[in-house]
C-alpha cells in the first residue's frame, strides 16, 4: 500500500471504526479525475485484496493509472495481457455508442483481477488466486 501511495503522493490512514478497517489513499490528480486505492489485509499484514479506483473518468489515462496500479500491487510483475484487458475493458465503458460500462474477471499470473467499469466509476479489485 505505502508503495503505491507513494507514487501518487497520498496519505494512507485506516479506515472504519476505531481504525481497524482497511488501509486507503485518496487523491485528486493533476489529470482532473480522484485516484482511491483501499487495501484489507490478514493479521500478518499481508494484503489479501487491493481495490483501485478511479472516479469520474474512463479516459486512456485512468486506464495507464489503473494498470500501473496493478502493476505496484503485483510488484512490478503485471502481464502485458493484463494491462491490455483494464485498457479494453475501460474502452468498452467510455464508447460514445457502447453500453456505458463493461463489468469483466481475468484470472492470470496467479490473480484474479475484477474491473467494473463505468463513465462514473471505476473498480479494479486484485485478489490472488492461491
Amino acid at each position: 500500500m505505502s508503495k503505491v501511495a507513494g507514487r501518487w503522493g497520498m496519505e494512507v490512514h485506516r479506515s472504519g471504526r476505531y481504525g481497524q478497517g482497511p488501509y486507503e489513499a485518496k487523491r485528486i490528480l493533476p489529470e482532473g479525475f480522484t485516484l482511491w486505492v483501499r487495501a484489507n489485509s490478514d493479521d500478518d499484514g499481508r494484503a489479501h485484496r487491493v481495490e483501485c479506483m478511479a472516479l469520474n473518468s474512463t479516459s486512456e489515462k485512468v486506464a495507464t493509472t489503473l494498470a500501473e496500479c496493478a502493476d505496484i500491487v503485483l510488484d512490478g510483475k503485471a502481464t502485458a495481457r493484463q494491462k491490455k484487458w483494464i485498457s479494453a475493458q475501460l474502452a468498452i465503458a467510455d464508447a460514445p455508442d457502447g453500453p456505458k460500462e463493461s463489468v469483466d474477471t481475468l484470472t492470470d499470473n496467479g490473480f484474479a483481477m475484477r474491473l467494473v467499469a463505468r463513465i462514473t466509476g471505476n473498480i479494479l479489485t486484485i485478489t490472488p488466486t492461491a
